[in-house]
């Protein structure tokens, strides 16, 4: 029995989700088991160490393996991986959801900073790398996984929790070196003397998390060298650097945590092994379907209860999990039709799910039942503005037209063919007006549905304007110009932009800039 389970681990080699050596392997299986006592313990410690590192299928046939080796039976014996062992019982357990309760629309004021529901798969993940970060087994680590997953989202969380620690954030670039490394740490660290030399300590707490954001984006020399792992190599290895002065110089109470996005899309690179072996390594990956329904279920519940609590249908926490159901379901359609080996621009992620639901916070929803309404019409927005060719736009419609009538029994997209969505259309005591200077509120702007008739009656005053303080503009309106300009104006109403725009962008942006004052901070 113990010479075929070593074995089963060197097969294991080829579905690394990132080459590392089988000594880096090893040693992240053993970083999990400091403090194990117990059986049971010592079993989901094994899994979670040697198997961190493996895609998510071999991942599951390896904890069974596991399991039964060690004549283990799991609580949910479909989803072996989430088991964990509640030391309160002595026995092995499975996740459960963990569905934060009371949470308001206060709660989503930040964007960077959401409400984390705690799924089985965020436990899962929490609990593979929390270890890692606590004072008695600290270690440095990498987070892996697909763009969107919610890598993010979990550190932050996870530093959360942490005592008298600073988190220091380097988002790197094809252009990150160690001198960008050098600069975060003379920011936040104090050079002091001890007997062993100089030394780099935290500034103005005990202990130094140095985030690094995408860790795999440097570009390497014309020697496959990058001057950022090499350094992060040679710290990690002996604690220390030497300077310009070639003095050493050590770091203490110093954490190096980092995330990056798996597989070999441009502008990434791989890491050398070398470096892999003497970090930790975790990989997560996206929801399943059930999961992401039950996040945004619960997202959508605070946002849609902020004004419309006491309604009939959506004041049901039934029927706003089936909303979320169908969000979901059409993301799902969408990110199987058009997948980034055919349409390299649209990478569509659950973060787009979040951008969907927060969204709603700039429509006003307390009138008619305009609910699914603005569901769709956010949705054209996400995912049809992306699109290109009059096909995909077509095959898109489709989707979201099947998915609302089999779930909802509704026609809503034919109802909207005369409405836009505008911020001339938001009451203003929503706070449509806002002051030259003044930030955008968390959100966006507040949005209002106005028909053909009345935006053309909006663009055409700011057309005059314009023409009467600057030049005449030549621009005829019909509907194709109707929806660019509501595009651009929701855009615009969210966002600024530093890109040098088109020459219909500045028309667009000129109209818009004098059909009313809300502009003036983007348009000059």
């Amino acid at each position: 029995m113990t010479q075929e389970f070593p074995l089963s681990i060197f097969n294991l080699q080829n579905d690394f989700v990132v080459d590392t050596s089988l000594v880096g392997t090893v040693l992240n299986g053993l970083s999990h088991l400091s403090g194990v006592r117990e059986r049971g313990q010592f079993v989901v410690s094994l899994i979670r160490g040697l198997g961190s590192n493996i895609n998510l299928k071999s991942r599951q046939e390896f904890a069974k393996e596991v399991l039964s080796w060690a004549r283990e039976s799991p609580p949910d014996p479909r989803k072996p991986l989430d088991t964990f062992y509640d030391p309160q019982t002595g026995r092995l357990k499975a996740y459960l959801l963990e569905k934060p309760e009371n949470l308001s629309a206060d709660d989503f004021t930040n964007p960077q900073n959401l409400p984390v529901i705690q799924t089985p798969d965020m436990q899962r993940g929490l609990d593979n790398f929390k270890q890692w970060l606590s004072s008695e087994n600290r270690q440095p680590f990498i987070l892996v996984g697909p763009e969107g997953c919610g890598k993010g989202m979990l550190l932050r969380y996870a530093f959360s929790q942490l005592r008298s620690t600073q988190v220091a954030t380097v988002h790197c670039s094809a252009q990150t070196s160690s001198r960008h490394i050098l600069q975060k740490l003379m920011q936040t660290c104090l050079i002091l003397s001890s007997n062993t030399g100089r030394v780099y300590r935290p500034k103005d707490c005990e202990r130094l998390v140095l985030y690094l954001k995408d860790i795999n984006l440097p570009k390497p020399d014309k020697w496959g060298t990058s001057n950022l792992i090499a350094f992060l190599q040679q710290v990690l290895t002996y604690h220390g650097f030497y300077d310009d002065n070639l003095e050493w110089v050590g770091l203490e109470n110093i954490q190096i945590v980092a995330s990056m996005s798996a597989g070999g899309t441009v502008g990434r690179h791989v890491l050398t092994t070398r470096f892999t072996s003497v970090v930790r390594i975790c990989t997560i990956d996206y929801p399943d379907r059930d999961q992401l329904q039950t996040i945004y279920s619960a997202y959508l519940q605070p946002v849609l209860h902020r004004n419309l609590k006491s309604h009939p249908a959506w004041g049901s926490a039934g029927k706003i999990h089936q909303l979320a159901g169908s969000m979901v379901q059409v993301y799902e359609q969408v990110r199987v039709k058009f997948t980034v080996d055919d349409y390299s621009h649209c990478l569509f992620t659950p973060c787009i799910l979040t951008q969907w639901v927060l969204s709603l916070f700039r429509y006003d929803l307390t009138g008619v039942d305009l609910v699914l309404e603005v569901i769709a019409y956010e949705g054209q927005r996400l995912f049809r503005d992306r699109l290109v060719s009059t096909k995909d736009i077509n095959a898109f419609d489709n989707i979201l037209m099947s998915v609302i009538r089999g779930d909802w029994g509704s026609d809503v997209l034919e109802n909207m063919a005369d409405s836009y969505y505008v911020t001339w259309g938001a009451p203003h005591e929503a706070g449509a007006v806002i002051a030259p200077g003044q930030p955008l509120p968390s959100h966006g702007k507040p949005l209002g549905r106005l028909s053909s008739m009345d935006l053309k009656e909006v663009i055409h005053k700011g057309i005059i304007q314009y023409g009467r303080d600057n030049r005449e503009l030549d621009i005829l309106i019909f509907h194709e110009v109707l929806e660019y300009m509501s595009r651009v104006d929701r855009v615009l109403s969210c966002y600024t932009t530093q890109d040098p725009p088109s020459d219909d962008t500045t028309t667009c942006l000129a109209c818009l800039k004098w059909s009313g004052p809300s502009y003036c901070h983007l348009c000059g």
